[in-house]
């Protein structure tokens, strides 16, 4: 491996595992979340900006608004809060089950929510949230299409597409298959759905036409996915390994992927860098970077030696945000030069 410099520009501590980690589509804020519960907000440079009220038995997700500086935060308690600068929060949601996914429109109209087999869907400042009739299993993810008329919520026996500006509470599509989602995640360019699945697969369909492909062989649960911003290619990270499919032309089928090196530890999250020359990973051996289109070793690794358990790009730049197992919440630079891995145990804390 030819390694490549990564700064860290600072670090601090959330007290325990992050379970999430976001930036705000303008890349001045981000926020993070931990399974202690506590959400803290942060600026572009790692400058805490703001508390938010604590989660009792942990945050499970959250998610910025794509138009406005609007974050909302799920957790264990079954509520979802908002929060806007300069310190506004809201309860917008209130459950007896706990809240496993979160998800605004690209337009940034609805907040869709998802709490054991409930769908919620809150619009604008609504005082209240629409509910949709009891799904076959737990809500484990939510996926908007591009256009913001449907939102796609993972569960056991397949996709189901709602949409709220309809009156009917009926799913307007149902994308059937017998097996549980994990994760589901939309092409930027609106033309494929994938789905991670329990069974060691993952399933792809054309958004619109519901025609589908397996990809099946892995030896474990798909635990992460992401899409490159072209849509060109699908990142997929299970316990074992992390492939690439080209879905240039005709897409993958009756292809083999590529198969991504350097770790021996499970991955928990995959993301492609804004202008997508860059796949990291979060895995139990530190942030892998990979410049994905030129060879399948890594080119960098960020915080060798400790488990990341999640990982985003700043909007705009080369910056990541890291998480780890332990609670250590970590902002890098990737900036290209030829360097040694970096190491935040050198490094000032904020």
């Amino acid at each position: 491996m030819t390694a490549v410099m990564v700064d860290i520009l600072w670090a601090q501590e959330l007290d325990d595992y992050v379970t999430a980690v976001a930036w705000d589509a303008t890349g001045d804020h981000a926020a993070a979340a931990s399974l202690s519960g506590r959400v803290r907000v942060i600026g572009c440079t790692g400058t805490p900006v703001a508390e938010l009220p604590a989660h009792p038995l942990g945050a499970t997700a959250l998610a910025w608004s794509p138009r406005a500086p609007r974050l909302a935060v799920a957790g264990q308690d079954g509520r979802v809060r908002t929060w806007e600068p300069p310190g506004h929060t809201q309860v917008v949601w209130e459950q007896p089950d706990w809240i496993g996914a979160v998800a605004w429109s690209p337009n940034g109209a609805w907040l869709a929510m998802g709490a054991g087999r409930i769908l919620g869907v809150r619009h604008g400042d609504a005082e209240t949230v629409r509910t949709y009739p009891r799904l076959p299993s737990t809500v484990t993810d939510l996926a908007w299409s591009f256009d913001s008329r449907r939102v796609g919520v993972a569960c056991y026996g397949g996709p189901r597409w709602f949409e709220p500006g309809r009156e009917a509470d009926a799913a307007v599509a149902h994308f059937d298959w017998k097996g549980s989602l994990l994760r589901l995640v939309v092409a930027p360019s609106g033309k494929w759905v994938a789905a991670g699945n329990q069974d060691r697969s993952v399933h792809v369909w054309r958004l619109w036409s519901g025609d589908d492909m397996q990809m099946t062989g892995y030896p474990n649960k798909i635990t992460a996915l992401a899409w490159s911003p072209s849509s060109r290619y699908l990142a997929v990270g299970s316990i074992a390994d992390v492939t690439l499919w080209d879905f240039a032309g005709r897409g993958p089928r009756g292809t083999t992927p590529k198969a991504l090196t350097g770790f021996e530890h499970g991955t928990r999250a995959v993301t492609f860098s804004p202008d997508g020359d860059l796949l990291a990973a979060a895995t139990g051996d530190g942030v892998l970077v990979w410049e994905h289109r030129r060879g399948s070793e890594p080119v960098a690794v960020v915080a060798p030696g400790f488990a990341a358990s999640t990982v985003a790009w700043r909007p705009g730049s080369r910056d990541l945000l890291v998480g780890t197992d332990t609670g250590q919440l970590l902002g890098a630079r990737f900036d290209g030069t030829q360097g040694r891995p970096a190491d935040p145990g050198t490094q000032a804390t904020a």
